[in-house]
């Protein structure tokens, strides 16, 4: 019995003791200079660098540990170029050529699988929503019961204009905007 007790209150201490587990990138890349530096920068705060490493033989390792998913880019110094991940503390792989960052494919690491699918997915819509004639930026002023539905009122906080020519639905059916003639800029 004194063994059970011995062996349950150590367990925290064991638990102490572990090193939570950070992230490691190996890389094998083509078109940087032997012996440059490669690190990695938070995206939003690109002075936090999380992790350097020197590129020898076309290779490098870089680890470190971040405190929560999001994304990151791996800086090649002698490129003065950046590839985005979205890096967890996964293990994973980098290859290509660091001239060509666009190219460049990483795999092993589920976090960033799931941001790679995420922007096959999304990026042709993002792409639309910047590509129209209007945006409206709005705050939800009050939330009303209209019996079947949900009625919103918000107040414009941004709007955002671009040229071309509007859409417009109008009795059932899409029609063409034009300038009525006795108006002028």
């Amino acid at each position: 019995m004194k063994l059970f007790f011995g062996v349950l209150m150590a367990l925290p201490v064991f638990g102490l003791a572990q090193k939570p587990e950070g992230f490691t990138i190996e890389g094998k890349v083509t078109g940087a200079a032997e012996n440059s530096a490669v690190y990695i920068t938070d995206a939003s705060n690109p002075t936090d660098t999380v992790a350097t490493g020197v590129i020898k033989g076309g290779q490098f390792v870089l680890k470190g540990h971040v405190s929560e998913a999001n994304l990151y880019e791996v800086n090649f110094a002698s490129s003065k170029k950046k590839a985005p991940v979205f890096l967890g503390n996964d293990k994973m792989s980098l290859t290509g050529d660091v001239t060509n960052v666009a190219q460049i494919k990483t795999a092993g690491s589920p976090t960033n699988d799931d941001f790679m699918a995420f922007q096959t997915t999304f990026t042709p819509y993002f792409t639309r929503l910047n590509g129209v004639i209007a945006q409206f930026i709005c705050r939800k002023v009050r939330q009303v019961d209209g019996g079947d539905h949900l009625i919103f009122l918000g107040e414009v906080e941004e709007y955002r204009y671009n040229d071309g020519e509007p859409l417009v639905f109008h009795s059932g059916r899409y029609r063409v905007a034009t300038r009525h003639p006795d108006i002028t800029d």
